[in-house]
């Protein structure tokens, strides 16, 4: 309910299109949504979700509808990892994880910024914290646990390597500009 309440602002009618959250009725599979382009692949998994999705769905709603979900997610999971780390909270503990998880400074920069797939990639964080807890605590692990637990750490692989690519770039972008003068 609180990602509905959060997000509200964001089901009316259209299309977003705001910074990042620019969705379109149709997105095709073209070179850069395949990460074949010159241009850096920065969107390349995003792209592509979307240009699949948005063949069946209208895109605006697949947006929309990632954005919802990975914030449910994040709620959702951090009410279970609660209930998993602090069983003596009761629900009142799982109401002010959810609260404090859906609705902070964090998910407010990322939703006025469009990070939709950041969102997403957040919903997934309290899931796989509780996965490893499963995992350490128990000797058998289920398949869904070890498969969160891949996920997650290859959309943090993802991030790294954005991250290491674009310093490089702007410590390359600075050692030129020196050479230059």
């Amino acid at each position: 309910m609180l990602a509905l309440i959060v997000t509200a602002p964001l089901l009316a009618p259209g299309y977003l299109l705001l910074r990042d959250a620019v969705s379109t009725p149709r997105s095709f599979l073209s070179d850069s949504a395949l990460g074949l382009s010159e241009a850096a692949p920065r969107a390349l998994p995003q792209d592509f979700v979307v240009a699949l999705a948005s063949g069946l769905i209208d895109g605006g709603v697949v947006v929309k509808t990632l954005l919802v979900t990975g914030l449910f997610l994040a709620g959702w999971g951090a009410a279970r990892l609660t209930a998993t780390v602090v069983p003596e909270a009761g629900m009142a503990g799982q109401f002010v994880a959810v609260t404090i998880t859906v609705w902070n400074p964090y998910v407010a920069e990322r939703l006025l910024q469009g990070h939709w797939s950041l969102l997403v990639g957040y919903g997934c964080l309290p899931w796989v914290a509780a996965a490893m807890l499963r995992l350490r605590t128990s000797e058998a692990a289920g398949r869904s646990d070890v498969c969160a637990l891949f996920l997650q750490l290859a959309r943090g692989l993802e991030d790294c390597f954005h991250f290491i690519a674009r310093e490089l770039f702007n410590t390359e972008k600075v050692f030129h500009k020196r050479l230059n003068r």
